[in-house]
């Protein structure tokens, strides 16, 4: 529930740097661990392939939820 609390809470402010905060969880957290990302994806997909190959070199699992809103599925 802290989580959900947390997500709701969470406002947009600028732009996200989901590349670099990626690369740097790879490099930072030293024990293998779990990371999820819940994202919209708004980044060139050969950028995101290397974070998570990165992320996966590092011997991290990736779970990735996709978040899309209806008004940018349906024009």
């Amino acid at each position: 529930m802290a989580v959900f609390d947390v997500l709701e809470q969470a406002k947009p402010q600028s732009e996200t740097q989901l590349e670099s905060v990626l690369h740097e969880l790879a490099e930072t957290i030293r024990q293998r661990a779990l990371i999820i990302i819940l994202s919209d994806l708004f980044v060139e997909p050969e950028l995101l392939r290397s974070c998570f190959q990165h992320l996966r070199f590092r011997r991290h699992d990736v779970a990735v939820f996709h978040l899309l809103d209806p008004q940018e599925v349906q024009f």
